[in-house]
């Protein structure tokens, strides 16, 4: 019977001893055996679970931890016993588990508390984590600790109350006034925790832009950035931030990392900067731009011309191609027509950006017919990073058989580099690369990459067996790791000794 049945049934109950003149044995006692029951079991479930908080694996405890959070009140007083275990994981634990239960834990605000200086990494970190969802309750509890000598502790504070959201901004709010440092910069931190829903902080954040402390003035910039789109108003002190050369390198660099998360608000005042003559500046719009992802694309059409600049500085290239990459398929039109560069470091620099691009999931088909063309490119780099890019897109599923015919004569390329890359490829194009089983076996006599081709034969699969006679040789080969992987090629391709 659950605790709502139980009530419910006693305060029927309660009606019928008043207003009934039936007999009230003949109601109550064929039930109260049942609500008897279930609470021997309730607390043996509770034990268990407890037990198993001890266990040294950590999904196992993780496990425990959601079963007890789910449990609710009758499970508080069990836990709070457990904060002062002596088992680092069980204070942890016992205590992400009364977070997982929100408001109603909020008995256990006192017995939490003390945990912020536990000596255990973990412990003060869960301890913060759980107030910030037991919510309001604990502030009254938190605030003293604002002014804590000790840095850890002011962090987690403010992490429990980043985590309540909007209803601790009242609390905050007169913090970022404070005559202590340490108090403001910590405020500050919580709020950029809270992100935007902590918006009304934005006057104060700005004032704080020009606060004599430096941790203060980077927790505000921060903070600015995480309101997102909500932190626009601030987008004329962030500029005016990075344009400032007598500010430390830090705090610009904060500065545009804000700016990126505020978004494509920004863009219109980061752009220009690209071709400022301040190393520092071009640098600092790159990587605002680049954590802008999609959203940054209108600055690609002033990207490319950093990509392609032999004369450019290196690590400005670099940021260039990197911020390119962030875009994702927006950004691929333009790549492909890279890959056409007269320069072969461009070539091969797209084609690499492509490689992460679909390792990362995004879509690269549209750059296969040109990747292809790379392949008879002069340049070995070149060369060898289409593919590198073909193969992760291979892996994808996004290589057909079409591809094939491209890939042959790789196999025969004067740098083992490209041949092991090309026999990988072909080798993740499974029954597709069917046609290329022949020229497989051959390579088995080629030292530098036989192993390679070995994999090869296996991943194919069915269309491979007529190389089982030739990979049988080599379960005797004297290179272990060439026996282990001939055995498994043959699994694969249903050989039974």
């Amino acid at each position: 019977m659950s605790d709502i049945a139980f009530s419910k049934f006693i305060k029927l109950l309660s009606i019928l001893l008043v207003t009934s003149t039936i007999a009230i044995e003949s109601i109550a006692l064929p039930i109260l055996p049942a609500i008897a029951q279930n609470q021997p079991n309730r607390d043996t479930e509770i034990d268990r679970l407890i037990r198993e908080l001890r266990n040294e694996d950590y999904s196992t405890r993780s496990n425990a931890v959601d079963a007890l959070g789910k449990m609710g009140k009758v499970a508080i007083p069990k836990l709070i016993l457990l904060l002062k275990d002596n088992n680092a994981n069980v204070r942890s634990s016992a205590a992400e588990a009364l977070g997982k239960m929100g408001k109603v834990a909020a008995s256990a605000i006192p017995q939490l508390m003390p945990l912020f200086k536990d000596k255990d990494f973990s412990v003060p970190s869960s301890a913060a984590a759980a107030l910030g969802e037991i919510g309001s309750a604990a502030i009254p509890n938190l605030m003293p600790l604002f002014a804590d000598k000790d840095k850890n502790v002011r962090d987690r504070v403010a992490y429990a109350l980043g985590r309540m959201g909007a209803v601790a901004i009242p609390k905050l709010l007169p913090l970022l006034d404070n005559q202590n440092p340490n108090v403001r910069s910590s405020a500050a931190r919580a709020i950029r925790i809270m992100g935007a829903p902590g918006k009304a902080a934005i006057p104060k954040l700005i004032l704080l832009l020009d606060d004599n402390n430096a941790n203060v003035r980077s927790n505000a910039v921060y903070a600015l950035g995480s309101m997102g789109d909500s932190g626009r108003v601030a987008i004329p002190n962030l500029i005016a931030l990075l344009k400032n050369k007598d500010k430390d390198k830090d705090l610009r660099s904060s500065a545009a990392s804000a700016l990126g998360s505020i978004g494509a608000a920004a863009l219109p005042n980061l752009i220009p900067f690209l071709k400022d003559r301040d190393k520092d500046l071009r640098l600092g719009a790159l990587s605002a731009i680049g954590r802008m992802g999609e959203s940054g694309k209108a600055a690609i059409p002033d990207l490319i011309p950093l990509i392609q600049d032999r004369d450019e500085d290196k690590d400005v290239r670099d940021g260039a191609a990197a911020a390119l990459e962030s875009m994702g398929k927006a950004a691929i039109p333009s790549m492909i027509l890279l890959l056409k560069d007269k320069d072969a470091e461009v070539r091969s620099r797209v084609a690499g950006l492509l490689t992460y691009m679909s390792y990362r999931g995004v879509s690269t088909k549209a750059a296969i017919p040109d990747l292809m063309l790379l392949l008879k490119d002069k340049n070995l780099q070149v060369r060898s990073s289409a593919i590198s890019a073909l193969g992760i897109i291979a892996m994808a599923g996004e290589l057909g058989a079409s591809a094939v015919p491209n890939l042959i004569p790789l196999l025969k390329d004067e740098d083992k580099t490209v041949r092991s890359t090309a026999i990988s490829v072909l080798g993740l194009m499974g029954e597709s690369a069917a046609p290329i089983v022949p020229d497989l076996i051959l390579l088995l006599k080629d030292k530098d990459v036989r192993w390679r081709a070995i994999e090869a034969l296996g991943s194919i699969g069915e269309s491979a067996k007529s190389a089982i006679p030739h990979l049988i040789p080599f379960l005797k080969d004297s290179d272990g790791m060439i026996q282990s992987r001939a055995a498994t090629a043959l699994k694969k391709l249903g050989y039974k000794p």
